[in-house]
């Protein structure tokens, strides 16, 4: 984000200075974190577990999820040449990278959901398979892409995954080659969108859909 306020002079370049070098501290303390051993990073020998020797490397300890970074700082020496804020930020990419990768890898998908478009004349009638619920839900909202179509209420990961098959077999039939070469063999299933549409807020467009509970 302070990148992107950069690019359209919503940061100043002093702004822009403090939060490169955080980032430059905070790139070195997770190296920091991955390559020193136990014992060049000082930690005291009742912190060791029976699978630790003085080669495990401090990364193992940091993830521990009864440890709090900044508390283990004032018993490891080598974690006290990094500040509390950078600490603080250590333990939330240490602690939670496995989330905040899968989150990233939704965005992602999410992106590509939206990048497969949905014909305004494609008829979904033709798509066997699809619950008739679906198929009226679709005929109602004439979703612009799948992304809108996943977040339509109801929609499941297959009768997504449907959808973009025959989306694309449409596409090959219309051009071969465009087709084989943009279009993804499948859809992103680890992530659909949990915004929804339908019931009490059907009124509301698709692309601003609100969240049903």
């Amino acid at each position: 984000m302070t990148d992107a306020g950069r690019s359209i002079g919503l940061v100043n370049d002093e702004d822009y200075q403090k939060f490169l070098g955080r980032h430059s501290l905070l790139k070195e303390a997770l190296q920091y974190a991955a390559t020193v051993s136990f014992q060049d990073a000082g930690v005291p020998a009742d912190l060791f577990t029976d699978h630790d020797n003085s080669g495990t490397k401090l990364l193992s300890l940091l993830r521990r999820p009864q440890y709090d970074v900044v508390e283990l700082a004032e018993r490891v020496v080598g974690l006290q040449r990094f500040p509390r804020f950078i600490l603080q930020r250590l333990e939330i990419e240490i602690k939670y990278e496995g989330y905040i990768a899968r989150e990233v890898r939704a965005i992602k998908d999410e992106e590509q959901l939206e990048r497969i478009k949905i014909p305004a004349d494609f008829s979904f009638e033709s798509i066997s398979g699809l619950r008739r619920e679906i198929v009226e839900k679709l005929n109602h909202f004439r979703p612009a892409t799948l992304g809108q179509s996943s977040r339509i209420s109801g929609m499941t990961p297959a009768a997504v995954q449907l959808l973009h098959m025959h989306l694309r077999n449409r596409d090959l039939l219309a051009n071969p080659k465009t087709a084989s070469e943009t279009a993804p063999k499948t859809v992103p299933r680890n992530k659909i969108s949990a915004t929804k549409i339908g019931g009490q807020k059907a009124s509301q467009t698709v692309g601003s859909s609100p969240v049903d509970s």
